[in-house]
């Protein structure tokens, strides 16, 4: 039987490990990728600069975010001092070459809000307004203020939010709408993605608006901004909205895709959505700081974290991706982000609960990133090697690909450990 000391341990090794994981990710990033902010928009799979391809405005902004969110983390003195942390202190010089790039290239200065995709010399090549993209813009911008105290920024990621709340917010029916032209007007083609259904609302966007818009909420109020009750009463109606519209209580996951009027299209569950929508919900509800809306929203945090569990495992502790509705079956392949949201949504699980299921299920997500996806020198591929076929090709960093999902996942577990044991001292 595992006692208070092994735990305790387990944890402390735990925190190490990805505290040395993030510091070689910075590394990588850094030096492969960000340069001097004039970041390359993609690096193939045999970690080769593709000199041609273009820049993505998401790419961009989790690239501006990590290195914001790393330097924060190292000025706070929350890794642990046994980790190779000299890398965070010099991510702050990254940001801030990053933050430049960002906001003279990637927000229009014509019609605000940021555009869709650059060429590789930074001259727009797709300028429509996806509100997924303006939601890590706001999130990206938030974590460079929340850094920096950049007025600027802060300026930039609000001015961003009344647009998505001017042009986005369907007032007849609640919730906001996928994507408009550079000009804000309506589009033809509102898909996030070739591989997305063309639904007017997205479990995709709310979800990521939802986690923007509480990065937005800490900002503010470490500005002290008037704008803060504003931005708090948005994040608690969507959450409300999320929780009642998106979440499905029978089936315990998310819908992925809905119509205007909220009836689910969706052909798959997405466990690394149900998972990634687990804590970021209780996230937003902690940021509120209503320890009454917290409680009410426990339960379904709860309960999306206990169905992945119970129905997303392989037998070797990984998440698998979907499961598919039509032919009933969970798709056999693991896919990086899935494994990195899985370690935070099962950790916080097990912050809320104590139960140490869901702590074991860390420990074995890490065990198997460790076997599957963590390379000395690299990035993580987009699958697991095992699931890598013959003609595998998947880029590690590129227009879907950055250091948000795994990155953020390793500052989480730091984070979350720290919190742990000082409460345990």
């Amino acid at each position: 039987m595992e006692t208070e000391t092994d735990t305790r341990e387990q944890l402390i090794l735990l925190q190490n490990n990805c505290a040395n994981e993030l510091a070689h990710l910075v590394s990588w990033w850094a030096n492969n990728v960000v340069g001097d902010g004039n970041f390359s928009g993609e690096i193939n799979s045999q970690g080769l600069p593709q000199h041609q391809a273009g820049k993505g405005g998401i790419y961009g902004s989790r690239l501006l975010w990590f290195f914001s969110e790393v330097a924060i983390l190292g000025r706070d003195s929350l890794a642990p001092a046994s980790g190779p942390t000299s890398g965070l202190a010099s991510a702050k010089v990254s940001a801030q070459a990053l933050y430049q790039y960002f906001s003279h290239h990637f927000i229009d200065p014509e019609y605000g809000g940021v555009v869709w995709e650059l060429h590789a010399n930074g001259e727009l090549r797709d300028g429509r307004k996806q509100i997924y993209a303006q939601a890590f813009a706001i999130y990206c911008l938030s974590a460079y203020y929340r850094l920096t105290s950049d007025e600027d920024a802060l300026a930039q990621a609000l001015t961003i939010y009344e647009l998505v709340e001017d042009f986005a917010l369907d007032r007849a029916h609640c919730g906001y709408f996928e994507a408009f032209s550079r000009e804000w007007r309506e589009l033809d083609d509102i898909r996030l993605s070739e591989k997305d259904l063309a639904s007017p609302k997205t479990m995709n966007t709310h979800l990521h608006l939802l986690e923007a818009y509480t990065g937005l909420l800490r900002a503010l109020r470490q500005a002290g901004s008037p704008a803060l009750q504003k931005v708090a009463t948005s994040v608690q109606q969507l959450l409300e909205l999320y929780v009642s519209r998106v979440y499905n209580s029978s089936s315990r996951h998310v819908h992925m895709f809905m119509n205007t009027h909220w009836e689910d299209e969706s052909l798959a569950f997405s466990y690394g959505h149900d998972i990634e929508s687990s804590w970021l919900l209780w996230e937003a509800a902690d940021v509120l700081g209503d320890d009454a809306l917290k409680q009410s929203y426990r339960h379904d945090v709860i309960a999306l974290a206990e169905t992945c569990l119970a129905q997303a495992r392989a037998t070797d502790g990984s998440l698998y991706d979907v499961f598919d509705k039509q032919r009933q079956l969970n798709i056999p392949e693991r896919v990086w982000w899935v494994q990195a949201e899985a370690m935070v949504g099962f950790f916080n699980a097990w912050q809320l609960t104590g139960q140490q299921k869901y702590l074991d299920a860390v420990f074995s997500l890490w065990r198997y990133l460790e076997a599957e996806f963590i390379t000395p020198g690299s990035e993580w591929p987009w699958l697991a090697r095992s699931d890598q076929g013959a003609g595998y090709r998947a880029y590690l960093a590129g227009f879907w690909k950055g250091p948000y999902h795994n990155g953020r996942a390793l500052m989480e577990l730091i984070s979350r450990i720290n919190s742990v044991l000082n409460v345990d001292c």
